[in-house]
């Protein structure tokens, strides 16, 4: 009996590797399994239901795009103002108001007195 040979390890990786060069259309989407809370898959469920989206999936992609986009709101606003406010202090500490000090004044302004 001939015995057959299979394809190397190696052999098939550089096969897989080749694939995308070869035209070969790659997904552009993974599926996911998640858990979700009953309340926020009841949510989820009713805004598909009421045709706000047309697939859990897509409420899930819109949800994940506005957190993303917040994210980058974020980073944006820590990069720009909290850095610069940051700089700003250490090149000048006296500009600093101690908490005692802010405490003090809002005590005073919500007390009448001033």
């Amino acid at each position: 009996m001939k015995r057959i040979r299979s394809a190397t390890p190696q052999k098939m990786v550089d096969r897989i590797k080749s694939y995308p060069e070869r035209g070969a259309v790659m997904r552009t989407t993974r599926q996911l399994s998640i858990t979700l809370p009953n309340d926020m898959a009841d949510a989820l469920r009713e805004r598909v239901s009421r045709g706000e989206y047309a697939s859990e999936s897509e409420a899930v992609r819109e949800g994940l795009r506005a957190l993303f986009a917040r994210d980058r709101a974020v980073e944006a606003w820590l990069r720009t103002e909290v850095a610069a406010a940051y700089d700003a202090v250490a090149a000048d500490p006296g500009r600093t108001v101690s908490a005692k000090a802010v405490r003090d004044r809002l005590v005073a302004e919500h007390s009448g007195e001033e």
